[in-house]
């Protein structure tokens, strides 16, 4: 014999938790640095040597450079998202990938902010279960962080080799 299955849970799943005061301020104030730090790169003139950029800004150059003629993991970065902002992903990506991996994650971050800021709520609530790894919001910007770094690494290692 078989045992009746066992009834759905008839519990509503609450509503998403509205965020504090703070954390709206939190996402207005970092959508706001977003906006700004792609305005700021907009202004600029990507440099034709794929680094340098920076130097726009009244910036030295990179230290590392000077000091051992070699190029740092974030050299190019500047020129990617001067490129980037004017829809030019093959220079973007040429001056350095990572900046340009990086230029994606921030700029999908910016609907994201937008809306946590207006609504005070997040995007994406966590599914059901508020314990998962997956649902909380830190372990995806840590994998975003790994990703650009990553990538930021593997396309030095490549420029090193050149």
């Amino acid at each position: 014999m078989t045992s009746p299955p066992a009834p759905a849970s008839s519990a509503p799943v609450p509503p998403p938790a509205r965020l504090s005061t703070g954390a709206r301020a939190a996402a207005a104030a970092l959508l706001a640095g977003l906006l700004a730090g792609f305005a700021l790169a907009r202004s600029l003139t990507p440099s034709e040597a794929g680094l340098g950029t920076h130097q726009q800004l009244g910036l030295p150059p990179c230290t590392m450079r000077v000091l051992t003629g070699l190029p740092c993991p974030a050299c190019g970065m500047t020129t990617s998202f001067a490129h980037f902002t004017r829809g030019q992903w093959g220079g973007s990506l040429s001056a350095n990938s990572g900046g340009f991996v990086l230029a994606l994650l921030c700029l999908g971050l910016i609907p994201v902010l937008a809306w946590a800021a207006l609504t005070g709520r997040l995007a994406f609530p966590p599914p059901g279960r508020r314990d998962g790894v997956a649902s909380r919001p830190e372990w995806w910007g840590v994998m975003g962080l790994s990703l650009v770094g990553a990538v930021t690494l593997i396309d030095w290692a490549f420029r090193l080799a050149e």
